[in-house]
């Protein structure tokens, strides 16, 4: 084997494993493209989500204020029902 064939053969594995590099970049690549773009859907989903609220004060306190007083009157029966037991 001569010194030129040494060189054909350095040379073509080097530009194997510098595709396969650029390959691997590549596909690198577009998984974070995937992933910005995942993020940006749900910040963009909950930005909505904040724009409703700012824009329906009155539903969103009516809401939640339904829900603090169901949740107060599941405890308070709770406790009823757990005075009851002890007696």
């Amino acid at each position: 084997m001569n010194l030129q064939n040494v060189f054909y053969i350095v040379g073509i594995i080097c530009m194997t494993l510098y595709i396969l590099l650029l390959l691997v970049v590549i596909i690198f690549l577009f998984y974070i493209k995937k992933r910005i773009t995942d993020f940006t859907e749900v910040v963009n989903k909950k930005l909505s989500l904040a724009k409703d609220v700012v824009k329906h004060p009155k539903e969103v306190a009516a809401t939640v204020g339904a829900a603090v007083a169901d949740a107060s009157l599941t405890q308070a029966a709770k406790m009823l029902r757990s005075k009851k037991k002890k007696r």
